[in-house]
């Protein structure tokens, strides 16, 4: 087998009968290639970076695995002001329900009951302060 180069401005292949001309410029790498349309029915891996620009960015999917330890909301916000209102939330048509960032109370604020497990307490700077059946002895009034 011999290997070579081949020299061309114009390549011609046979489409079903009639012949198609592509400009070999056409088929060159973009430095920065834009895509439109959908792909269906198959899997994509990334490597390296990505960014995604815009003002909505949805994932449909059922589960979303982050391997993070550490996910930013509001990056670069500048105040607690400019973050106020940011956090999550969970949507439902019984009333979402939210767990967020509110500076008039400078506080994060939950739309529900905090429920904490059987056997666990509410701590504050490391004191017990609220258990199922105890009143922290760190509590004075």
């Amino acid at each position: 087998m011999a290997y070579g180069k081949v020299k061309a401005d114009t390549l011609v292949y046979d489409n079903s009968g009639s012949d198609v001309e592509v400009n070999v410029n056409a088929l060159a790498p973009k430095a920065a290639p834009a895509f439109t349309g959908t792909a269906t029915g198959v899997n994509l891996t990334l490597s390296g970076n990505l960014t995604v620009n815009g003002t909505t960015t949805t994932v449909n999917s059922s589960t979303m695995t982050v391997t993070d330890k550490n996910i930013e909301l509001a990056k670069g916000a500048g105040s607690d002001t400019a973050a106020d209102g940011g956090g999550i939330t969970l949507d439902s048509t019984d009333g979402d329900k939210t767990w967020n960032w509110v500076n008039s109370t400078d506080s994060w604020t939950s739309s529900e009951h905090i429920e904490v497990a059987s056997g666990k307490q509410y701590r504050v700077n490391g004191n017990n302060v609220l258990s199922q059946t105890t009143l922290g002895s760190t509590v004075l009034a």
